[in-house]
């Protein structure tokens, strides 16, 4: 017997579990590519100190594949909780590749930047990657490039979510699965203004300091628990609220 009062159907019911779609077959298969595209231009070692150069190059890829692993997990969540496959889904998802592809290159470039010169792995780097005398402008370039790429993902998943939510109806969407989901949109709208928040300070701080504003990349983490501890306490508000209406 049951002895609480808050209601049982509280998880997230899973309505795209019973199939691989071709939507989602089709997007795996893209982010397969993408995380290809990564390491394609490696070589095969010919001797122990490109074996090792090409090793501190693993540390940089082991970033991108943390990054691209984590949208393909975001984007496989979305499918599993709505299994939607309409017109709608499919633009969206669409574009959702094309920035994921778009945004390769930028965040391959990053990391060699972050790992050779930040990390200071490989310090002459940084002569190699831009060119002299235009070193300010090609950071704050980089920026915008990596910035951008990753406010066109958060806005498009924001997107899908509010998709999603109109879609309440037709989905069935009980009162905890709609207030998640708006709080899942809500959660991409603000990491969408991360990138945005780095970029500005990348053209507002001084020259000599302009590497500092990649820091603003931790607003992430910072955000999250924060974003986390409000849509907890709101959520077990509104599965007490809900327990109470049906005692």
């Amino acid at each position: 017997m049951r002895k609480s009062r808050v209601p049982a159907d509280t998880d997230f019911r899973l309505r795209g579990k019973q199939h691989v779609t071709r939507l989602e077959s089709f997007s795996d298969c893209v982010f397969a590519f993408a995380l290809t595209l990564l390491v394609v231009s490696l070589e095969v070692p010919k001797s122990f100190t490109d074996l090792l150069s090409a090793m501190r190059g693993m540390v940089a890829f082991a970033f991108c594949f943390a990054v691209l692993f984590g949208l393909w997990s975001r984007h496989h969540t979305f499918f599993r909780r709505f299994g939607l496959e309409d017109g709608a889904t499919k633009a969206l998802t669409a574009c959702l590749l094309f920035v994921v592809l778009a945004y390769v290159y930028p965040l391959k470039f990053l990391s060699l930047v972050v790992v050779n010169v930040g990390l200071g792995l490989d310090r002459s780097a940084s002569g190699r990657m831009f060119t002299r005398g235009q070193e300010l402008e090609q950071v704050r370039g980089l920026f915008v490039l990596y910035g951008g790429g990753l406010f066109a993902i958060s806005i498009v998943f924001f997107f899908m979510y509010r998709y999603a939510l109109s879609r309440r109806s037709e989905l069935e969407l009980n009162e905890i699965e709609a207030y998640d989901t708006r709080w899942f949109a809500t959660e991409n709208l603000f990491q969408a203004a991360v990138p945005v928040i780095a970029t500005a300070l990348a053209f507002i701080l001084p020259p000599q300091m302009v590497g500092m504003a990649g820091f603003s990349y931790c607003l992430y983490g910072l955000a999250g628990f924060m974003f986390g501890s409000i849509y907890g306490k709101g959520r077990r508000m509104k599965v007490a609220e809900l327990g109470t209406e049906k005692g």
